[in-house]
């Protein structure tokens, strides 16, 4: 301010005063210049500080992303592999019992998928590469033999899990990601392929559950790096599934790490947004998960700063009395920024505590430790814990402490860093926590010693995950004791374990008797109880090293080891073992509230050493078992060799019998049929000439090809053979009025469309059906009467005959007799044979025909051998036979010449029983 005082005045302008005028305001200027120069530098420094905390934010945070998007998809391709073992060993299991049913594997698959909602199919290739189980199969036929997985799975017995890039499904045209095992059967052979569909569409899915901010965007690639699935934030994204375009950036960063990292994207050719972004790849399957956020996002608040401190700068510029106001306005904004990171920091902090993950610090020197408190809150322990020269790692629980310790000396020894997982008990209630620590050392500030930094997480959540997965991969789900995986490695290590004791072990093979029909008549929840129940009782009958397992089914193994050294003494000692598990398991069983008997049948196989294979000794125990079913249920019996010799020749005689349909090994006999002196017709009788074996019996192969089923293909060869003859033997005066009988097992009667067959034959070699005549059985009338009827009817109404095969054998309930369509009961050889000297087969026959005859149905008496059976049975009122007095079996040329010599008989006046013609042939 002017003063008026001139005086004052003088001063003001006296020498001196100028020039301390103009050094003050160089002073000022000066003074100014250096504030502007201080505001501008400290501006510049906090913007690039607050810059870099915000790109390292974003860096931990996309980190973070990562980690959990690979943590989510390893933990359902885990599931999904578990899933996929159990079916590959359930279907082996099925393969190696030869009791493969695609019914039961199709629901067995239904289970896996209705556990895993993100797979829409579980389906099984067989070993040529064709679709063959799974829900929703196409109605045509699928060869999938060229998919990467298949090829891979097929020539590596040692593959594992196969998880190649995804494709497009041929049946429902969707893109998914294949996850495929390998089934190999029991004798390492290639068995096929189970794989799961884990549809694009489903991951998209997972992908969206993540919560990310506009401009956010995370993908999935395969192991290449071909694309999976890309999902902007609100929206799926376009890119081509397979595409393995790659951000130079990204290349870059995978080149100098392939495992994980961090890297800035420039603006995309897709959407045009510069993000920063972070990649993981999975160290267990190989797929690369990679989250990115919009750089305008990250750098939002970061630019508001700048045009914040801007102004700031300007404005101490033009106005220095404005600085002070400005700085403090500034010191305003980096206390809101240091609140943001603090507010940062409690982020973090509440993602630890999510995560049980707390930190430490350890004065190696001093001894003294501190501890967050999501840590104390971890070791359980409270602020007066003791924190000098006390570690927590004296809580590790016993017997790892020493362990632990020395390992921590080890790696403070060499500062080595720490990544160790052992259990610790709580002080505070004494229970057990599994925990992770992962620590390095660093020099103490200022050069005082060392520290130990690092963090510990609670890991319990996770090793009990571990727990359960392992108990579905070996231990049974329904009684909770060991599964067939787990007794096969078990057995394995008992057989090496009795090679060098010299001791015996024995395999126990447990089958339920009539575990079927409990479950038919009570339900299947009543039959999983019983088995709950019989495990129990099988887990108190053993000792400590035995091992209780179900195979699957009602199917149970005990293994014991330890027995003897000598033979004898060891089966005694197993047998004493079994009749206690009779004794036992033969005990009521209260199902809710009924009260159930079940007995057991127990075959037992020894082993001692290297001997036999695992796979040999578990079939030489279920040889057994059946031997203990053979002979009535509720026994033991013990494996035998010639038990295995018997196994091996029905094994061959079933191959030789599917070589004999395809090799035409077979021939039909025929064997006459005699009204009096009169040749009426013939018994067709089917005969196997094999190449090696000469002809078999039809004793020996008729009954497994019953029980096998063969008997439905060789019964339709017969049947049309049969006829083709009729139909030849039609156009010839001799022979066309001649019957042809032909047998029709049960089995193939009661085929739905058998009516369908026989008038199908018929039209098609063109045979008179009055000819024809169908020999049934009396096994036939166990089941279904009505049925049977049905279909004799409607046969009979297009004039083709019956005749019930060995009567009186079985059971024939004479209501059920009268309603059959029959033309002839034949009277069985059994009886024909000692009718003369048996007073009681006298009987039966007379009986017979006298029931033939009130019933108007003809009679037949088969087995015919001697002139005085035959005047027997005439004297009984029976004229019509069959059986060596006439004719034994012949082949088709030497039967028309039997009717011949017949015709020639006849014409000549001579009787046929005079000099019956014997065939040379074999039967």
């Amino acid at each position: 301010m002017a003063t008026t005082d001139p005086r004052q005045q003088a001063v003001a302008t006296g020498p001196g005063v100028g020039g301390r005028g103009a050094s003050r305001l160089t002073a000022l200027y000066a003074g100014v210049a250096a504030v502007i120069v201080l505001i501008v530098v400290t501006a510049a420094v906090a913007l690039f500080h607050l810059r870099q905390l915000a790109e390292q934010r974003a860096i931990e945070q996309t980190r973070d992303l990562a980690s959990s998007m690979e943590q989510t998809v390893e933990g359902l391709i885990v599931a999904i592999d578990i899933a996929l073992q159990s079916s590959a060993d359930e279907i082996v299991r099925q393969m190696d019992d030869n009791t493969l049913d695609p019914a039961s594997v199709t629901r067995y698959l239904i289970r896996q998928q209705r556990r895993l909602p993100q797979v829409d199919h579980f389906w099984v290739l067989d070993k040529s590469g064709h679709l063959v189980f799974g829900d929703g199969m196409p109605q045509e036929p699928q060869d999938l033999s060229d998919r990467e997985y298949y090829r891979r799975l097929r020539d590596d017995p040692a593959a594992e899990l196969i998880m190649t890039a995804p494709v497009v499904g041929r049946v429902h045209r969707k893109w998914f990601l294949p996850l495929a095992r390998r089934i190999t059967r029991a004798d390492g052979s290639f068995g096929g392929v189970v794989f799961a569909a884990l549809y694009v569409d489903q991951l998209d899915e997972v992908l969206a559950q993540l919560d990310m901010a506009v401009g956010g965007v995370i993908s999935l690639r395969d192991p290449d790096l071909g694309l999976i699935v890309r999902r902007q934030a609100f929206r799926p994204d376009r890119t081509p599934i397979g595409d393995r375009t790659l951000a130079e950036p990204f290349r870059q960063a995978l080149a100098v790490n392939p495992r994980s990292g961090s890297y800035v994207s420039g603006r995309t050719s897709i959407d045009g947004v510069s993000r920063t972004q972070s990649y993981r790849r999975s160290a267990k399957y190989g797929f690369v998960v990679n989250v990115g956020i919009s750089r305008e996002m990250v750098l939002a608040d970061w630019r508001r700063q700048v045009v914040v401190v801007a102004g700031f700068a300007a404005a101490g510029i033009a106005a220095l009395l404005g600085c002070s106001w400005q700085v403090t306005r500034l010191w305003r904004r980096q206390d809101q920024n240091l609140e943001a990171l603090h507010d940062s920091r409690e982020s973090l902090r509440a993602a630890q505590k999510i995560a049980n993950l707390g930190h430490f610090t350890f004065d190696l020197a001093t001894g003294r430790w501190t501890s967050s408190d999501i840590l104390d809150g971890i070791l359980g322990i409270d602020a007066g814990y003791p924190r000098d020269r006390l570690h927590w790692h004296e809580l590790i629980a016993l017997p790892s402490r020493e362990e632990m310790a020395e390992h921590l000396a080890a790696c403070l020894r060499d500062r080595r860093p720490i990544d160790r997982e052992y259990r610790i008990v709580r002080p505070c209630d004494g229970r057990e926590r599994w925990v992770r620590e992962i620590a390095e050392v660093h020099d103490a500030p200022g050069g005082g010693g060392a520290l130990l930094v690092g963090t510990v997480q609670d890991i319990t959540q996770h090793k009990e995950a571990e727990q359960r997965i392992n108990n579905l991969a070996f231990f049974d789900q329904l009684t909770g004791v060991p599964n067939r995986t787990l007794l096969v490695d078990r057995l394995r290590q008992a057989v090496s374990s009795s090679g060098r004791t010299a001791l015996f072990g024995a395999l126990l093979f447990i089958d339920l008797d009539n575990f079927k029909t409990l479950n038919d008549t009570l339900g299947h929840d009543m039959g999983d109880l019983l088995l709950k129940l019989v495990a129990q009782r099988l887990q108190d009958c053993i000792r400590a090293d035995d091992t209780v397992a179900r195979l699957g089914g009602d199917e149970f193994i005990l293994m014991v080891s330890g027995l003897s050294r000598v033979e004898s003494e060891a089966g005694e000692a197993v047998e004493a073992i079994g009749r206690k598990v009779l004794a036992v398991l033969n005990e009521p069983y209260q199902l809710v509230d009924i009260s159930y008997r079940c007995t057991p049948s127990i075959g037992v196989a020894l082993f001692r050493g290297q001997d036999v294979t695992v796979d040999e000794l578990l079939k030489q125990a279920d040889l057994a078992m059946y031997k203990a079913k053979a002979a009535g249920r509720n026994a033991i019996r013990f494996f035998d060799s010639a038990m295995e010799t018997a196994v091996l020749e029905r094994a061959a005689l079933e191959s030789d019998l599917r070589e004999a349909l395809q090799g035409h090994q077979f021939q039909l006999y025929y064997q006459a049929q005699m009204a009096g002196d009169r040749l009426t017709g013939a018994e067709a009788l089917l005969r196997w000439i094999n190449p090696r074996r000469g002809m078999v019996p039809p004793t020996e192969f008729i009954p497994l090809a019953e029980e096998t089923g063969l008997i439905l293909p060789i019964g339709q060869w017969v049947l049309e053979n049969a006829c083709r003859q009729l139909a030849a033997w039609a156009v010839l005066p001799e022979l066309s009025g001649l019957t042809l009988s032909v047998n029709v097992s049960a089995r193939q009667f009661h085929q739905a469309d058998f009516v369908q067959q026989v008038l199908s034959v018929i039209e098609r070699t063109g045979a008179p059906p009055e000819r024809l005549k169908l020999e049934l059985t009396e096994s036939l009338l166990v089941e279904n009467v009505q049925a049977i009827v049905e279909k004799m009817c409607s046969l009979k109404a297009r004039q083709v005959g019956f005749s019930l095969d060995d009567f009186g054998t079985g059971y024939s309930s004479l209501a059920y007799l009268k309603r059959l369509p029959l033309d002839q009961l034949k009277i069985d050889r059994s009886f024909v044979r000692d009718v003369l000297c048996d007073p009681n087969d006298a009987v039966i026959a007379r009986s017979i025909v006298a029931l033939g005859r009130s019933l108007g149905l003809g009679v037949i008496a088969e087995g015919v051998e001697t002139e005085e059976q035959r005047a027997f049975l005439a004297a009984a009122g029976c004229h019509t036979y069959q059986g060596f007095l006439f004719s034994r079996p012949v082949p088709v040329d030497e039967f028309e010449h039997l009717t011949a010599w017949c015709a020639d008989q006849t014409r000549e006046g001579r009787p046929l029983s005079g000099e019956p013609f014997i065939s040379t042939s074999a039967e």
